[in-house]
């Protein structure tokens, strides 16, 4: 039996794009051993990895001194046969000097004109691609890079979601057909848009279907205010209180395996560019993207084009995305968005 590590320990929505080469991985090595690392941002969605033949370890998004002792002891002392590095930080290439007899495959970068790793690292790995940032024009997202890196072929890239439902906490509170809106004050505020105007978008989009209203878990600007407006449920608390609108319904401190589920049975998904926009993509629900472009912050072109380019939606026909600007400029483009992707078809 070989035994195969995946070095993924970043952000979140690094974690998300990644999981379509995740499931390649999981189908090629199917009878083998693989271990993943993953930081403690994205170590709660480990969940959708869960396999009997996956372990994972978790180490911090900026791994300390001791945690890189770890992993140098960690392959010291177990038989790793190939190691993938998802991760482009110049000490997991450092790895690929130290242990020879070990195969890495790793996704490099190249930005602004400085290649992570440097030329002398690159000749002891295996196999490697070039994430070219610097490259104008069309290039491979950094999720067909991935894809290719593995070199298997499938034509079936299957969603390995075990135990979804087993630990859900509102599956008896959902409507059958329901869009999710993600409410995220940051960008709204950006945007210019006031908390009336976000509620008057969703009583709109509420002659559509009944909406699920979630908000970022740190968020507690207007927390007290969709509490007393709508339907909630607190799923600390497990503890639901119908007030005013059933076409509404609040739903507070959704994590992990529950925003997973309320994500994959929607009809739709309506939220800011990030984490909501990417796991809807992965579980192909129709998806809104409410994508906010910050032109205060240096080189934002550039970032903006490339965070374009990094994300790859699985199926374009159901996913599609606006610029985020001010109320009265996109509401009405927002709820035509709407519209049409719900009474698409696949």
């Amino acid at each position: 039996m070989k035994n195969i590590l995946v070095i993924k320990n970043d952000r979140l929505g690094d974690f998300i794009i990644s999981l379509p080469a995740f499931n390649l991985i999981l189908n090629k090595y199917k009878n083998e051993k693989i271990t993943f690392i993953l930081s403690d941002i994205n170590y709660s969605f480990s969940f959708l990895l869960k396999k009997k033949n996956v372990d994972f370890v978790k180490t911090s998004y900026s791994l300390n001194f001791f945690e890189r002792l770890n992993i140098i002891f960690f392959l010291l002392f177990n038989k790793i046969d190939e190691i993938y590095i998802f991760r482009p930080k110049n000490f997991f290439f450092f790895l690929s000097f130290v242990f020879r007899k070990i195969k890495f495959i790793g996704i490099c970068i190249k930005n602004k004109g400085i290649l992570r790793p440097n030329k002398f690292f690159l000749k002891y790995l295996d196999y490697y691609l070039i994430n070219d940032r610097d490259t104008n024009g069309a290039r491979k997202s950094i999720v067909e890079l991935q894809i290719e890196a593995i070199r298997f072929s499938t034509n079936n890239l299957e969603n390995l979601i075990n135990n979804l439902n087993s630990t859900n906490l509102v599956n008896d509170y959902l409507p059958n057909n329901y869009i999710l809106v993600h409410y995220k004050h940051s960008i709204f505020k950006k945007g210019k848009w006031t908390i009336n105007n976000f509620i008057t978008l969703l009583k709109k989009i509420s002659i559509f279907k009944k909406i699920i209203l979630i908000t970022d878990l740190n968020n507690d600007d207007y927390k007290s205010f969709f509490y007393n407006s709508f339907t909630s449920i607190d799923l600390k608390k497990k503890d639901p209180k119908i007030i005013k609108d059933d076409n509404i319904i609040f739903i507070d401190n959704v994590v992990s395996e529950n925003l997973a589920y309320i994500i994959k049975n929607a009809e739709l998904v309506v939220a800011c560019h990030g984490t909501m926009t990417m796991l809807a993509s992965y579980f192909n629900v129709k998806t809104l993207d409410l994508y906010y472009i910050d032109k205060n912050i240096n080189n934002f072109k550039q970032q903006y084009l490339n965070s374009f380019r990094e994300f790859n939606p699985i199926k374009k026909k159901i996913y599609k995305r606006i610029v985020f600007k001010e109320y009265c400029f996109y509401e009405k483009k927002i709820i035509s968005f709407i519209k049409n992707l719900i009474n698409s078809y696949e």
